[in-house]
């Protein structure tokens, strides 16, 4: 009996795993050709009844498309293009303020960061961050009537810095300069999102071909909670993207050896399994919006297209 064991054993649990239900969360892409550059991640979020998906074009500069059909089917409007004064820009996007607010960030060039605010009928001139040199897109959350945007420092030091900003256009910062996360290293795009009272920043770390997830949290009384790795021993190959959504947090990033999309959530505090969602993941990156309660993740994909998928 006892040699018999063994071999039964493993041959119920792979007959259990192939019986097993593939992910009741796996999703698949939709693909538009809009005239997307092809590696820089896209951004998305709703704004006055319609989702808006920003992109960089294949001549460089910055493009956008919008549906209303909350379901992900379409259709969408032709592309607009905006005239922007940066190299290579790579958007990011919030509401603040009943206006909808566009940074890009540059890849070459001055890495200057600048944003535009669009308030429903048109846009504002370009206005440039102060102190932000960065070679990525920033990320952008609200609390405390301030709008924190947080940036990769261009350079040897990978720090994460910061800026706020109020409705009427003031710029927020220490004397001298901006503020610090504290100890937080990357080289990637941080992502930001308002949770709980307070703004989660999270990060990968400045080391390794995949790195480690970080996070930290700013809280109404301006102070930071301290780093901690995701847990679960995480580890992502892309930079990651964050939105809320039925009362939890959701941090995207890609595979550690593969660029499946993969997914944590916060709720409270407590956090969640990882979550297989899509063979097809982040690779350059991505961003994760929230469209009439619905999460959209939109990703670059081969020029001249772009990926959006409803998690």
């Amino acid at each position: 009996m006892r040699k018999l064991f063994f071999p039964t054993l493993i041959l119920l649990l792979a007959l259990l795993a192939a019986l097993a239900p593939a992910p009741a969360n796996a999703a698949s892409y939709t693909s538009l050709n809009v005239g997307a550059e092809g590696s820089t991640p896209p951004a998305g979020v709703e704004y006055g009844g319609k989702f808006w998906i920003f992109f960089r074009n294949t001549s460089g500069g910055l493009g956008y498309v919008t549906t209303t059909n909350t379901s992900g089917g379409g259709p969408f409007s032709g592309v607009t293009t905006l005239s922007v004064s940066a190299t290579n820009p790579e958007p990011e996007a919030i509401v603040f303020g009943g206006k909808l607010y566009l940074f890009y960030g540059e890849e070459g060039g001055a890495e200057r960061l600048f944003y535009r605010t669009y308030n429903g009928s048109s846009w504002s001139a370009q206005v440039q961050v102060p102190y932000a040199v960065t070679r990525h897109r920033p990320g952008l959350a609200v609390l405390n009537t301030l709008l924190h945007i947080f940036w990769e420092t261009a350079g040897s030091n990978n720090e994460i810095k910061y800026v706020s900003l109020n409705t009427s256009g003031t710029f927020f910062h220490p004397t001298g300069g901006p503020a610090v996360i504290p100890s937080a290293r990357t080289v990637w795009a941080p992502t930001a999102v308002t949770y709980n009272n307070q703004i989660y920043v999270v990060y990968g770390g400045e080391s390794g071909g995949s790195k480690e997830l970080w996070y930290n949290a700013l809280t109404t009384g301006n102070y930071w909670t301290g780093q901690v790795k995701v847990p679960g021993g995480v580890r992502s190959s892309c930079p990651p993207t964050s939105a809320v959504a039925g009362g939890q947090m959701h941090v995207y990033y890609c595979g550690a050896t593969s660029y499946n999309l993969l997914r944590k959530r916060l709720s409270g505090g407590t956090w969640f399994n990882e979550e297989w969602i899509s063979p097809l993941g982040l690779v350059y990156g991505g961003d994760a919006g929230v469209f009439s309660g619905n999460m959209w993740l939109v990703t670059p994909h081969n020029s001249p297209y772009i990926n959006y998928v409803l998690p």
